[in-house]
């Protein structure tokens, strides 16, 4: 029987069994000063969490004073941040509506009003937007006659399937990433029109309402979203995400039937059976964990913890290894973000130049590509190729 401790890394276990607690809402068995450090906690700690920790945290007895006002910052910040996205919502929102271009709110900003309860404990740095194919070159053209911008960074990277190019808002803010597939439902058209069909509208306070997924709907997309698309990596806020929507009354026989339907039921059931062991979710009667499944258990779990101070840029895996990844859809065509002519295209890809020289020089500051370092990265990468081939597999 897996238990939470087969799932977690062998260093700074008592650290993060108490963030794990934290995250959960569970009352915590360690606390600081027996047997938790707090440096340790911080350092095991992904930032984009710290508004919720700190909401956590606050009135933990023997919670450290300068531990909780450190977390009161991230928290303060982000209920700024959280005004300025709700008001680019509401402005991007308005000029789709100009436009007559159907679109659903997904993800972030559903989630930070519907299943957190204080919407400033949820950090995003974008807003999804699902739109139907036929409108995502309209609705693309339509932002940047408003205003928004490619960032020079995207310019001749290749995109996933069914993106348009990120849109960054005047004077910055969240970017504007619009699809026209969802992770849960692919290239299926008649799926993803079965979604739009299922849609629902939601209110997210001060007279905002938005469109977004059927709860069914949505729950597969996060869920997808955090294991077929990102693979768990660095990706603990996407279980808290998923702990917190299984709180939810789901209709679980339809997400189980839905997921069969769509090949990614390995895939959901991996997502949840971690939510549960790691963040006490309640797994439901209609989500079977196998034998394959256990398996998968603790290479996904592995993937949620690496440190951004560790991280070995992708190209030093690359090169080690010699393969790149398995691409989430590889029959899927990519496009790329258009390159701008003359000499921005020069100052383009100096920049491109310029900041991964700033990567591998940073990587060698921080120390991030000493042998061990790399040895356990590429280690990771390969449990992660296996994780993939896991899932993929059972549902073939």
């Amino acid at each position: 029987m897996t238990r939470r401790a087969d799932l977690l890394p062998d260093d700074d276990r008592a650290e993060r069994e108490l963030l794990l607690d934290l995250l959960a809402g569970a009352t915590p068995a360690l606390t600081f000063g027996r047997g938790v450090d707090e440096k340790r906690f911080l350092a095991i700690t992904p930032k984009w969490l710290y508004p919720l920790v700190y909401v956590r945290v606050r009135d933990l007895s023997g919670a450290p004073a300068a531990l909780i006002e450190q977390l009161a910052v991230h928290y303060r910040g982000n209920v700024m941040l959280s005004m300025k996205r709700r008001a680019i919502l509401r402005d991007v929102m308005a000029r789709l509506d100009t436009e007559n271009i159907p679109h659903l709110v997904l993800k972030g900003p559903v989630l930070a009003y519907g299943v957190y309860g204080d919407p400033a404990t949820r950090t995003m740095a974008d807003l999804d937007l699902l739109v139907r194919p036929s409108d995502l070159d309209r609705a693309l053209a339509a932002l940047q006659r408003d205003g928004y911008v490619i960032p020079s960074r995207y310019h001749g990277l290749a995109l996933e399937p069914g993106d348009a190019a990120p849109l960054e808002p005047r004077g910055g803010g969240p970017l504007i990433e619009l699809h026209s597939m969802l992770d849960s439902t692919g290239d299926d058209v008649e799926a993803t029109e079965a979604a739009w069909s299922r849609s629902r509208r939601v209110a997210l306070g001060d007279g905002l309402t938005v469109a977004t997924l059927a709860p069914g709907d949505f729950f597969l997309q996060v869920a997808a979203h955090l294991s077929k698309h990102h693979r768990f990596v660095r990706s603990l806020r996407g279980l808290v995400d998923v702990a917190l929507l299984m709180r939810e009354d789901l209709p679980w026989r339809e997400i189980a039937e839905e997921g069969q339907r769509l090949s990614i039921a390995r895939w959901v059931a991996l997502t949840a059976g971690l939510a549960h062991h790691l963040l006490n979710a309640t797994l439901p009667a209609e989500i079977a964990l196998d034998e394959t499944i256990d398996e998968a258990l603790p290479l996904a779990a592995l993937q949620l913890w690496p440190s951004e101070r560790d991280r070995v840029p992708h190209p030093i895996i690359v090169a080690f290894d010699g393969r790149a990844g398995t691409p989430m859809t590889p029959h899927l065509h990519r496009d790329k973000v258009i390159m701008p002519r003359g000499a921005a295209r020069l100052r383009v890809r100096a920049s491109r130049v310029v900041l991964l020289a700033g990567r591998l020089a940073g990587a060698v500051a921080r120390g991030a590509l000493r042998p061990s370092n790399v040895a356990t990265a590429l280690a990771l990468f390969r449990k992660r190729e296996r994780l993939i081939a896991l899932m993929e597999n059972g549902d073939t």
